[in-house]
């Protein structure tokens, strides 16, 4: 899967709902490492890597990100407060 899908998918959801892109990343972010137990943002520091869906993609984990954007989109449509960051 190409890192722009999600790219698109992020951008799509943040309009869609006035949340601040990179927050997002950061929640999808903390939702990864408490699943799965790999904290990403500090593998990126730790390789130099500033872009994170240039990362994800070199890992093979875009579909994972992916899924856990759809959980975030189920929680909106059931009506819960995420309390991330508004535009």
């Amino acid at each position: 899967m190409k890192a722009s899908y999600l790219i698109t998918l992020v951008e799509e959801f943040c309009k869609e709902n006035k949340f601040n892109i990179s927050k997002i990343y950061q929640q999808i972010a903390i939702v990864y490492q408490s699943e799965y137990g790999i904290n990403i943002v500090m593998q990126m520091e730790e390789t130099g890597e500033w872009d994170i869906t240039k990362y994800l993609e070199s890992l093979g984990i875009i579909e994972r990100y992916v899924h856990i954007l759809n959980g975030l989109k189920n929680c909106i449509n059931k009506g819960w407060d995420l309390e991330l960051e508004k535009l």
